[in-house]
């Protein structure tokens, strides 16, 4: 894709889904954990989705907790 350029507004568009929001999201995350001010204006989701997937995102990045699977550690976000 060849990154961002500064100043100009960038459409997410799809069949209703295929995971906008999603990508959206985790594009804002990304860009406001390197620094930039982030709005986000969510109008098909409420304030609560909107904050649950933020706070699993962002735990998910850290790898808060630690859990064995058939002897395969997989870092999880929620404890």
């Amino acid at each position: 894709m060849g990154g961002y350029v500064s100043s100009n507004v960038y459409v997410i568009y799809g069949k209703s889904g295929r995971g906008k929001s999603a990508i959206a999201l985790e594009e804002a995350i990304s860009c406001a954990m390197q620094g930039a001010n982030v709005l986000i204006w969510s109008m098909e989701m409420g304030w609560y989705e909107v904050l649950v997937r933020l706070y699993v995102s962002i735990s998910g990045e850290f790898g808060i907790d630690n859990n064995p699977l058939e002897d395969v550690d997989m870092e999880l976000g929620i404890d």
